[in-house]
């Protein structure tokens, strides 16, 4: 969609340079204008097998990301 988006506003303006096109997608996605659909999800992704195995894993020990411990 930010794609489209983009080339239309490409197109009106007569710009070619692929750099500018970058910018445009750049502003369209920065000033909020781009609407993005919610993703599709699932309805039975709790009874996959993979999800079943991840509800029993232990807890990811993430507190070496902490900045207190790394005495910043």
């Amino acid at each position: 969609m930010v794609f489209v988006q983009a080339v239309a506003r490409a197109l009106k303006y007569r710009v070619t340079d692929i750099k500018v096109i970058e910018n445009i997608v750049f502003i369209i996605l920065k000033d909020g204008s781009f609407d993005m659909a919610p993703p599709e999800i699932d309805p039975d992704f709790q009874n996959r097998e993979a999800y079943i195995e991840g509800c029993f894993t232990d807890e990811t020990d993430l507190s070496i990301y902490d900045r207190e411990n790394d005495g910043e």
